[in-house]
């Protein structure tokens, strides 16, 4: 059964990118025509990455490094126009869950790593903590004068509730950490 997946990256493309799934190979076209084939038995890792973004927040990529030093980045999102973006996650999902088996059976030992790389994700720390360190003196330290002490109480309140769990969210969702091709969760995927 051979997959493909289609999508537009930016507005200034005038076509679709194209990814062909083969029994051997991997082919890519640009939508300039330019075709780039690679090999399953190439691949030596994986990398699967939940990367939202304010206007993308379902926005799910999949990277795949070669032997040759080449590397391949396919994501969930189709630019349909300025600012305008379609989210074309189960299309996705069912043509990396269909690499990874042509993967396994033709390198399996290639490496498979979730979430961002370790650099990425300790400067993302740094600056989610920092944020909350922001968010904990205006709480803490700066009067909010609206009326009476409950309210004001109130409203720092939410703001510490709004701010905690998103950060614990993000902090789970893409740290680092290696698995097997056989153990991917489902949950890495949309």
């Amino acid at each position: 059964m051979t997959e493909i997946f289609r999508r537009r990256k930016t507005i200034f493309e005038k076509g679709e990118w194209e990814w062909i799934q083969g029994p051997e190979i991997l082919t890519e076209t640009s939508p300039a025509g330019v075709q780039r084939r690679l090999p399953w038995s190439d691949v030596i890792s994986v990398r699967l990455v939940f990367s939202p973004t304010r206007s993308k927040t379902w926005r799910h990529y999949f990277q795949a490094f070669y032997r040759s030093g080449d590397a391949l980045e396919i994501d969930n999102v189709h630019c349909k126009g300025f600012g305008q973006f379609e989210d074309r996650s189960s299309d996705y999902s069912a043509f990396v869950r269909s690499a990874l088996r042509h993967i396994a059976v033709h390198s399996p030992r290639a490496e498979v790593t979730l979430g961002l790389t370790p650099l990425v994700y300790a400067a993302g720390l740094a600056v989610m903590f920092s944020a909350l360190g922001v968010l904990a003196y205006a709480v803490i330290c700066l009067p909010l004068e609206i009326g009476s002490w409950p309210v004001t109480a109130l409203i720092k309140g939410m703001m510490i509730l709004v701010a905690a769990p998103a950060f614990c969210l993000w902090a789970v969702r893409t740290r680092p950490r290696r698995v097997s091709l056989q153990t991917i969760p489902d949950s890495e995927l949309p």
